[in-house]
């Protein structure tokens, strides 16, 4: 089984969600072992991309101050 690491950064921008969505559907449930994590500033993290990778971690993050928090 192959395994991948990913950390995306500023899941909230347009390409974040267009990158997390399409890693999601190209590992999700096809044997790949994926540790994914994101970071976003917006609202919550959105539950479907939780939902579509097990090991996947968000953290709401607000790059200018440094504020972090996991969700």
């Amino acid at each position: 089984m192959e395994s991948k690491r990913v950390l995306v950064v500023g899941r909230s921008g347009y390409l974040g969600q267009h990158l997390l969505a399409s890693l999601a559907a190209r590992w999700g449930g096809n044997g790949v072992d994926v540790d994914m994590a994101f970071t976003h500033h917006r609202g919550a993290a959105p539950r479907a991309l939780l939902d579509a990778l097990p090991s996947v971690r968000a953290f709401r993050a607000d790059l200018c101050s440094g504020n972090l928090r996991t969700v």
